[in-house]
């Protein structure tokens, strides 16, 4: 939260809603990871038919999972808002998905060079999960295999734990970017960056929130 007084003795203030919006992801993934290993100690195998508590603790793990993700992507776009400019989030073309416009802003105003193609592939399928999770077509698809091992519809692999956990820690290493390596200049405003760019402080409470557990799957 940042607050001012003006001249007038009104008080501006504002808060960081990409850190809200982390601290959400974070807990929806430490949430979903303990759904997966309640599930994984279940005595069940897919030969079975599931029971009603598995099948419970299975949409606690889609439900946690969904909103891990769709939360990841909601923290880079109100960094965007927060951390870049009026002057360069106006200077681009106004068409284009949003993907790009924060990506491109970002490398902008950031140093992320060796980063450049790895957040290309990540924004985009994060942005992908995050549309298809609140645009949902809810078409008939083919059964996709669970970690588990069993055959369900694919919206339980697509936001399972290991979708939850490769989201947040995404949107954790763009933070770590952004306050590692600001673009050089006697200005920061020179680079696009409006003065509410992620501290370091910030940063490091969501790091230790996301230190109190690591969801199972991909680091």
């Amino acid at each position: 939260m940042r607050a001012s007084t003006t001249s007038s003795g009104l008080v501006s203030i504002n808060n960081h809603l990409w850190s809200t919006w982390m601290k959400t992801a974070i807990e929806q993934a430490q949430r979903a990871r303990q759904a997966r290993g309640r599930l994984a100690s279940y005595p069940w195998s897919p030969e079975q038919s599931p029971s009603a508590e598995w099948i419970a603790m299975l949409e606690q793990e889609f439900q946690a999972s969904l909103v891990a993700v769709t939360a990841s992507a909601l923290a880079l776009d109100a960094l965007y808002g927060a951390a870049i400019s009026e002057q360069l989030r106006g200077s681009g073309s106004r068409r284009g998905r949003r993907v790009g416009k924060i990506n491109e802003a970002l490398k902008h105003a950031f140093e992320t060079g060796p980063v450049n193609k790895h957040w290309a592939d990540e924004f985009n399928w994060l942005f992908a999960r995050r549309d298809a999770g609140v645009h949902p077509e809810e078409k008939l698809q083919p059964s996709a295999r669970h970690p588990l091992g069993m055959n369900l519809s694919p919206e339980y692999v697509q936001y399972s734990v290991e979708a939850a956990q490769r989201a947040v820690a995404f949107v954790l290493s763009v933070l770590r970017r952004c306050v590692d390596f600001p673009r050089r200049g006697t200005r920061r405003r020179q680079h696009g960056l409006s003065g509410r760019a992620p501290r370091s402080r910030s940063l490091s409470k969501c790091t230790r929130r996301a230190a109190g557990g690591r969801p199972q799957g991909r680091p």
